[in-house]
């Protein structure tokens, strides 16, 4: 009988073995029927890898998105996310500042429906879109679909939401501000008129000397010293003029300002301090005024206008002192710094 040889193809390969996460090139000397086995391994393993890098990039995805919506949710200012004008996403703040109620959904509706802007603006805002580019308006006047006009500072920043680029739209209200303004300055300018009456002379053989002057009367008790602090200082001053005949009133621009006076002199029977401020405000400003002068701390009232968080609103509440809304009525302050004045002496 004859011999049967069998001879085995021998071959030179590289595989690509995945070892912890990362490739490993290995050199192997194996038959081909092997090597179409290892070739195969190798596949599926780079395969499991790639999809498990792909599903780890969407979980930090989705966990960025998360906190995204976490952070706007809870921002005072409206906030609405859209691409090419098909609304996305929008905050709590955004339904109420367009008018509508927190149950309604904006998400998948035109941006023409729910707000028309002026014309100049809304070819800002639509480079935005098209070269996504950040911008920044500092006026931008805008009408409800109730027909309110409202007048806010719009911020635009383009962003990649659920996977694609979209732009953020953050608007911050000015319409209060401006009427507490215009309110205010109402007082500006307006003096007293003097209507003098000249009776004519009479001849007298003999002028008597004219009676003393009555004497001044006594003051019976001194004008309510008042401490404001605002950042604004267009409402701060005409609130100061409002009441000059009044109280005595005086303006400081900050927390910070306020302390540094306070310091030498702290004869004030009422405070008024802003609550939201940039620089020092209310909920910084109250704390230290309690530690450094605790006995002003009972004639602290807050003002407040349009951006009222949540956790501004649960600081009043737990410290219980009054807080008066701007645009505020004149004699609605007016009875608060009595009230608190009286309170104090």
């Amino acid at each position: 009988m004859g011999t049967v040889r069998r001879e085995t193809k021998l071959s030179l390969s590289i595989v690509v073995c995945v070892v912890c996460g990362g490739l490993v090139i290995a050199f192997s000397l194996m038959s081909d029927r092997d090597l179409i086995g290892a070739s195969a391994l190798v596949l599926v393993a780079a395969a499991a890898l790639l999809i498990e890098r792909r599903q780890k990039a969407e979980d930090a995805r989705l966990r960025s998105e998360a906190s995204f919506r976490v952070l706007i949710e809870a921002l005072p200012n409206a906030v609405i996310v859209e691409r090419t004008s098909l609304i996305l996403y929008a905050n709590p703040a955004a339904s109420r500042y367009l008018g509508f109620s927190d149950d309604v959904r904006l998400a998948g509706r035109h941006m023409t429906e729910v707000l028309e802007v002026d014309e100049t603006s809304r070819a800002s805002m639509e480079q935005v879109r098209t070269q996504g580019q950040a911008l920044f308006l500092p006026e931008v006047r805008m009408k409800r679909p109730d027909g309110e006009w409202l007048l806010a500072e719009v911020s635009a920043l383009p962003l990649m939401f659920d996977a694609l680029p979209a732009v953020a739209f953050l608007y911050t209200d000015l319409t209060h501000q401006r009427r507490t303004q215009a309110r205010l300055m109402d007082v500006e300018g307006v003096g007293t008129t003097v209507r003098l009456v000249v009776q004519p002379a009479q001849a007298v053989e003999q002028a008597e000397p004219p009676p003393p002057p009555p004497p001044p009367p006594k003051k019976t008790s001194a004008r309510t010293r008042v401490m404001l602090i605002d950042d604004e200082p267009r409402i701060a001053n005409a609130t100061a003029r409002l009441f000059a005949r009044e109280f005595d009133i005086c303006v400081f621009g900050s927390g910070a300002a306020a302390l540094e006076r306070l310091e030498s002199d702290a004869d004030f029977e009422v405070v008024l301090c802003d609550l939201m401020m940039p620089e020092m405000g209310g909920m910084d400003f109250y704390p230290l005024l309690c530690e450094r002068f605790p006995a002003l701390a009972n004639r602290v009232v807050f003002l407040t206008g349009g951006a009222f968080t949540d956790a501004a609103r649960g600081f009043a509440e737990r410290v219980g002192r009054p807080v008066v809304q701007k645009p505020f009525e004149p004699s609605t302050l007016r009875s608060m710094i009595n009230e608190v004045a009286q309170g104090a002496s």
